[in-house]
């Protein structure tokens, strides 16, 4: 007969073998090629708030209201931030394409969602 350590340590040793490790989605910062991606910190820090391959004419891409500090442009596109406290809605600040700005520094947390154009057009 086993002692019970010995069935323990086996029931341990099966039960490890068997839950996966924890893996994050992405690393903080991360975008691939072809998205636009808004996070909740400067520096593409804190959550990754949106990560989007919308194409030029959405006119309303979703993001959680007055939260955005900073983002990645890696579109073709011009992805335009807008405010929408007042009438009519108002554009804050300009993702022109394949460019990042680590802080949108008077726009930061005012962000209530996004429209994308191509990239020839402005916002």
């Amino acid at each position: 007969m086993k002692s019970r350590t010995s069935l323990a340590v086996g029931a341990t040793a099966i039960i490890l073998s068997v839950v996966p490790l924890a893996v994050t989605a992405s690393a903080a910062g991360t975008c691939l090629s072809g998205h636009f991606c808004a996070f909740s910190g400067i520096s593409y820090s804190g959550t990754k708030l949106l990560d989007s391959t919308a194409p030029a004419g959405t006119n309303t891409v979703s993001v959680a209201d007055n939260d955005v500090e900073s983002g990645r442009n890696y579109t073709v596109n011009r992805w335009c931030a807008v405010e929408a406290e007042g009438w009519p809605d108002h554009t804050i600040f300009n993702f022109a394409p394949n460019s990042s700005a680590s802080d949108m520094g008077s726009a930061k947390n005012k962000t209530e969602h996004f429209y994308v154009r191509s990239g020839s057009d402005g916002c």
